[in-house]
């Protein structure tokens, strides 16, 4: 495997090509790979993904892939550069942002989403200065494609995404009313909708994953109290002791023994 990972330090860059890489790459960054006449083969470490002519496909961040075959439209898009809205960051990097799981490393567009993302490339791979203003307009026209019909799901793939949030966070500050602004809910309504999913209150339930996260480190790992009690979002020591020993009725220090 060849390591790859600086990032483009720009927004984008569109080029078309027959040939990525030969050898599996690593990269920091979204790759949109468009086939054009003929198929065009994507492949992972352990699986290869086949792109007929017209289809698309989004090879999320930190993924190790090559790509080869047909002429295809390419496009690397550095999430960190485009200066998304701090509104509207989390539901992108939600959907295209790196994922800890193998299966979710990438995704084929659908028929409506690939038509609006390939008039948006094919302009792209027309434009040489990626800070210019029409390019820096086209890179967010891109993500929009790429996420507003993936963001108009129901309530409850919402909810799992926060619940998802909630799980890769648990050493920051997380509050319901926060966490409902992330998902363009009202307060009422998203504390509704989590309660009815989940059969607790997003409060009890970020309790809940703390308390479950504690457990695992204090089982499987020599951290300190004081250390796992910062890693797992508690106020202190004595905070962490209390809510563990009321959430599962025995210390931190008894249940590691």
């Amino acid at each position: 495997m060849k390591d790859n990972i600086k990032e483009l330090g720009q927004p984008f860059v569109a080029v078309s090509c027959e040939k990525i890489s030969e050898e599996p790459s690593l990269r920091l960054y979204g790759m949109l790979v468009c086939a054009k006449k003929e198929k065009v083969q994507i492949a992972f470490e352990d699986e290869t993904v086949t792109a007929e002519a017209g289809e698309i496909c989004y090879i999320r961040p930190m993924s190790c892939y090559s790509v080869t075959g047909g002429e295809a439209l390419a496009v690397s898009l550095d999430l960190h550069t485009l200066e998304i809205p701090a509104a509207y960051i989390n539901k992108v990097y939600s959907i295209l942002g790196e994922k800890s799981s193998a299966v979710e490393r990438y995704f084929m567009l659908n028929e409506s989403e690939a038509q609006k993302a390939a008039e948006i490339v094919e302009k792209l791979c027309g434009v040489t200065e990626a800070y210019s203003y029409e390019g820096y307009l086209l890179a967010q026209q891109l993500v929009t494609a790429l996420t507003e019909e993936r963001t108009s799901e129901k309530n409850s793939s919402y909810i799992d995404r926060i619940s998802a949030y909630i799980d890769t966070h648990t050493a920051y500050q997380l509050e319901a009313v926060m966490l409902a602004r992330m998902c363009g809910m009202s307060y009422p309504n998203f504390a509704k909708r989590f309660s009815e999913r989940y059969g607790r209150s997003c409060k009890e339930h970020i309790t809940h994953v703390r308390v479950s996260k504690a457990q695992r480190l204090l089982k499987n790992t020599a951290l300190d109290i004081s250390d796992i009690a910062a890693e797992c979002g508690f106020f202190d020591s004595s905070h962490f002791i209390r809510t563990y020993k009321k959430k599962l009725g025995k210390t931190p220090n008894r249940d590691r023994k």
